[in-house]
C-alpha cells in the first residue's frame, strides 16, 4: 500500500500525487504476521501463508513477509480485480483461500491505514462462514479454539471462538521482530505464487468495479486553512481561553430536508439507525438528518435484553423496532447480524446507519456482506444526491489527505458514522410507534468470556467540552497534559503517535483512526497537525496550538497559537489558570 505520510495533493486537480511515493506493508498487517509468528513459536508444525491482492509490484511486500517468517506467499493479481471495493475484495480473498486449501486461523490487520475501513476482515469471515473477533491485541490457541483479548472504547473484552476463525489484530503490546540478513536473502530467492481470476474460479461479475456496490463520486482536500492569531505570552493566551470557555455554542440551523417530524413521510423507503446504547441518541440525530434529506421516516432499531422500557422512553425517531431476548443481553456479532438481517428482510429499509464504534465496525461489515450491499465506513458528513436518491457518504481517505464522497448503488445503502462533533439536527419529543419483534437466533460460535472496564473512556472524550491533547512533542512530559486538562476542567487526549507510545490508551486517541471530537475548546500541545489528526478535530469550535515549530501544519488549522516549548508554556499556563481561578 502507498505510504500515506508521503502522499501529496495536486492543488489544481485535488488528485493524489503517487509518483515517488514508497510502498509499505500495512502496519496492522505486520502486527497480524507477528501474532502468527508467536502462534508458530508455540506450535512449530504450524505453517504461515500470507496473501495479498494488488499489482505485481506488491510482490515486494510479500517478500518482506517471507523474510519475517512466513512459509509461503500468494499474490492475487488480475486486471479484473481493479477497482474492487471492500465487498468485492472480500469475495476475491475468500475465493482464493478456498482455492489454496484448508486453514485453521485467519489473521488480518484491523484496517489498512490508507482506507481505515476495518471492513474486509468481518466481510471475509461472513463469506467463509466462520466466527470473527475484531480489534484483538492478544491471542492464544488452545483446544481447538482461539482466545482473544479485544480492545474497545470502554476497555478490553476476552472472547473465545471455535476454529476455524478469523481475528483482526490491532496494535499489540510488542513490536514485530526484525528479519535476519539470511532470512532477507532467502526471501529474495523464494517464489511468490501469482493467482488470477481463473485460478481462483471467481465470478467476474462479483469482482472489480462490476462487483463493487460503492463508488467514489468525487473527492476534495479537507480542512480549509484558518488565519491563526499568534499570541506572544501566556497571559494573552489566558484571555483567549477564558473567552472561548465563556462563549456559548451557536444555534445552528437545521440541515435542508424539511421538519424534524415524521408526519407525511414515506415509510416504504425508511431510514434506520441502530442504537448500540439506548441512552445514546447521537446516532438518532444523524439518522434524522438523513431521513429529512431523503424525505422518509426514521426508525430506531434496538437489540438487547430487558430493553422494552428503554424503547418506550426513546424520542427522536418516528418508529422503534426492538428485539428483546436473553441471548442478546451482550453484543455478539453473529446473533446481532442474524437478528438485523431478518428485520431488514421483513421491513426492507432504504438506508441503515451505525455508529462507528468498535462494535459498529464489527457488526455493519458482516451484515452488509450477508445482505450483499455496499457499506461506507467512518463517515464524517452525510448528504443526498437529489437526482438519484443515493446518500452521499463523506469520509476521510488516504490518511485524511482527501475527503471522498461515496455513493451506493444497492439497497439498503449502509454506513458507519463518526459520533462526536457538533450536530445541528434537532430531534422531536413526540412518542414513536413501538414494534416488538421475535426472531429465532442461531447458536453463536464466538462468546464473550469477560470484560474489563478501564479508567479512560472514549465516550467521555467524544462528549467533552474541553480537551487538552498531547502529541509526540510532549516527550516524557505527557503528565503535563493531564495537569492542563484538570486545570481547565476538561479531558486529556492524545495524537496517534502519543497513543502508540503508550502515553494514553488508544481509547483517548483523536484522529482518523481514533475518536472524532467536537469540543468548545481544543488545545493541541506538541502536535504537528498531520491530516489524520485534523480530520478528528474538524468539529472543534476553537482550536489553540502550542508548538515550538512555527512551520508546523497545526498552526494553519488553528484559531490561536503560541510558539514555544510545551514543557515551559504548559506549566506557566497551569499556574496562571490556578492563580486566576476563584
Amino acid at each position: 500500500m502507498p505510504d500515506t505520510a508521503e502522499i501529496k495533493i495536486d492543488p489544481k486537480t485535488n488528485q493524489l500525487l503517487r509518483e515517488g511515493v514508497s510502498s509499505i506493508v500495512n502496519p496492522y498487517d505486520s502486527y497480524a504476521l507477528e501474532m502468527a509468528m508467536r502462534v508458530k513459536d508455540e506450535t512449530p508444525a504450524a505453517r504461515i501463508t500470507v496473501i495479498s491482492m494488488g499489482p505485481r509490484q506488491a510482490e515486494h511486500a510479500l517478500r518482506q513477509c517471507l523474510a519475517a517468517g512466513a512459509d509461503e506467499a500468494y499474490l492475487l493479481s488480475d486486471p479484473a480485480f481493479a477497482g474492487s471495493d471492500t465487498l468485492a475484495t472480500s469475495y476475491i480473498l475468500a475465493a482464493a483461500i478456498r482455492c489454496i486449501g484448508p486453514f485453521d486461523l485467519i489473521l488480518c490487520g484491523r484496517q489498512a491505514i490508507d482506507g481505515d475501513t476495518a471492513q474486509t476482515g468481518p466481510a471475509l469471515a461472513e463469506f467463509l462462514d466462520i466466527p470473527q473477533i475484531t480489534f484483538a491485541k492478544k491471542i492464544n490457541i488452545n483446544k481447538g479454539a482461539v482466545l482473544a483479548v479485544r480492545e474497545t472504547e470502554h476497555g478490553t473484552e476476552t472472547w473465545r471462538a471455535s476454529l476455524p476463525a478469523l481475528v483482526t489484530i490491532t496494535k499489540p503490546e510488542f513490536e514485530p521482530r526484525s528479519p535476519t540478513l539470511s532470512a532477507k536473502l532467502a526471501a529474495k530467492r523464494a517464489g511468490v505464487s501469482v493467482l488470477t481470476i481463473d485460478d481462483i474460479e471467481a465470478d467476474p461479475v462479483r469482482c472489480g468495479l462490476k462487483g463493487s456496490p460503492t463508488m467514489v463520486r468525487s473527492s476534495y482536500t479537507p480542512c480549509a486553512k484558518k488565519n491563526c492569531v499568534l499570541v506572544q505570552d501566556v497571559n494573552e493566551l489566558i484571555v483567549i481561553l477564558v473567552k472561548a470557555l465563556k462563549k456559548k455554542r451557536e444555534s445552528l440551523p437545521l440541515p435542508r430536508g424539511g421538519s424534524a417530524t415524521g408526519a407525511g413521510r414515506d415509510f416504504s423507503a425508511n431510514t434506520w439507525a441502530w442504537l448500540e446504547n439506548p441512552s445514546e441518541t447521537e446516532i438518532i440525530r444523524h439518522g434524522r438528518h438523513v431521513a429529512n434529506l431523503l424525505k422518509t421516516g426514521l426508525t430506531a432499531v434496538m437489540l438487547g435484553h430487558e430493553i422494552e422500557n428503554a424503547a418506550q422512553a426513546l424520542h427522536g425517531a418516528d418508529r422503534v423496532i426492538f428485539i428483546d431476548s436473553p441471548a442478546l443481553a451482550e453484543y455478539n456479532t453473529e446473533l446481532f447480524t442474524a437478528a438485523m438481517q431478518r428485520l431488514v428482510q421483513m421491513y426492507k429499509p432504504d438506508t441503515l446507519l451505525f455508529g462507528s464504534s468498535c462494535n459498529g465496525r464489527d457488526f455493519a461489515p458482516r451484515l452488509a456482506c450477508r445482505l450483499q450491499t455496499g457499506l461506507t465506513a467512518d463517515c464524517t458528513g452525510l448528504d443526498v444526491n437529489t437526482q438519484t436518491g443515493h446518500v452521499q457518504w463523506i469520509r476521510p481517505a488516504f490518511g485524511g489527505n482527501l475527503m471522498a464522497v461515496i455513493e451506493c448503488r444497492t439497497r439498503p445503502q449502509m454506513g458507519t458514522v463518526r459520533l462526536g462533533g457538533n450536530i445541528a439536527q434537532s430531534i422531536t419529543a413526540c412518542a414513536p410507534e413501538i414494534i416488538r419483534e421475535q426472531i429465532e437466533l442461531p447458536q453463536p460460535r464466538a462468546r464473550l468470556i469477560e470484560r474489563h472496564e478501564e479508567t479512560y473512556s472514549g465516550d467521555s472524550l467524544v462528549k467533552a467540552e474541553i480537551i487538552a491533547a498531547g502529541g509526540r512533542g510532549m516527550g516524557s512530559q505527557f503528565a503535563l497534559i493531564h495537569n492542563l486538562a484538570q486545570a481547565l476542567g476538561g479531558s486529556a487526549a492524545a495524537s496517534r503517535a502519543a497513543a502508540d507510545a503508550g502515553w494514553l490508551p488508544h481509547t483517548h486517541q483523536v484522529g482518523q483512526t481514533g475518536r472524532m471530537v467536537g469540543p468548545r475548546l481544543y488545545i493541541a500541545c506538541g502536535i504537528s497537525g498531520a491530516a489524520q489528526h485534523l480530520a478528528g478535530i474538524a468539529g472543534a469550535e476553537t482550536v489553540v496550538a502550542i508548538n515550538s515549530d512555527l512551520e508546523a501544519p497545526i498552526f494553519r488549522h488553528a484559531d490561536y497559537g503560541i510558539v514555544g516549548d510545551v514543557r515551559e508554556v504548559i506549566p506557566a499556563l497551569i499556574e496562571e489558570l490556578k492563580r486566576k481561578s476563584p
